[in-house]
């Protein structure tokens, strides 16, 4: 992959030179920024890496597979776009590449089942979501222990359900 060198003279000022120019002009640090690629809008971390590539339209507008990586340039979300909104199944992983998460999106908003995953990739719980908002979640263990409008409360905040295993 194609990398631009920043030469960091002081935090506030840096310079963008080649590698032969940071190495005529020896900086405080290096930082080895990776290239996006063409026709697409990129966000980056610290480091450098690329933290998100998102592939535009001849309008300027998301779409396609949109990607998101972590500080160590690791896959950990897949996002179909559609003009910009998410349109079809958005993956997400785990810092191995296992499969933790599967969202279903409609016009951007979820809409359908949603699945999470174990680390072993066994199936943990569905969560039906009708207009981006949970309306039933059970957990796929022997009994199928449907969740609780509290779980499902939970889950719309951020907090994990725990589900009981046989």
């Amino acid at each position: 992959m194609n990398k631009l060198y920043f030469c960091l003279y002081c935090i506030f000022l840096p310079t963008l030179l080649t590698q032969a120019g940071c190495a005529s002009n020896p900086p405080m640090a290096v930082i080895q920024r990776e290239v996006c690629p063409p026709n697409s809008y990129c966000e980056y971390h610290p480091n450098g890496r690329l933290e998100l590539v998102a592939p535009l339209n001849n309008n300027g507008k998301w779409e396609g597979i949109v990607k998101s990586y972590d500080l160590y340039s690791r896959l950990y979300k897949e996002s179909p776009f559609r003009n910009d909104k998410q349109e079809g199944l958005t993956k997400n992983y785990d810092e191995s590449g296992a499969l933790r998460q599967e969202t279903p999106f409609r016009n951007g908003k979820v809409e359908g089942q949603m699945k999470a995953y174990l680390k072993d990739g066994k199936l943990h719980s569905t969560i039906t979501y009708r207009n981006d908002s949970p309306v039933s979640g059970v957990c796929n263990n022997r009994s199928r222990t449907p969740w609780t409008r509290a779980e499902l409360a939970n889950w719309a905040n951020g907090i994990t359900v725990n589900c009981p295993l046989p």
